[in-house]
């Protein structure tokens, strides 16, 4: 039994490899935070990164969790 994290174990548990054993414990939430400088003079590629980000792992539920994790 282990503790992995969605992100690097859903493949396994889609194909069947893994097993959710205890599907209701759920991890602590984290914080990601972006650091930058000066909102003022932000690169716009600084820019373009923040809002990837927020779109592919900023909703309640991560793009990986879908299809083996019920909210």
């Amino acid at each position: 039994m282990g503790r992995l994290t969605t992100f690097t174990a859903s493949e396994h548990i889609r194909s069947g490899k893994l097993v959710q054993v205890l599907p209701d414990y759920k991890l602590p939430l984290q914080t990601m935070y972006a650091v930058f400088p000066e909102r003022k003079h932000l690169p716009a590629k600084v820019r373009v990164f923040i809002d990837f980000i927020l779109d592919k792992i900023g909703r309640d539920q991560p793009y990986w969790d879908a299809g083996i994790i019920s909210q």
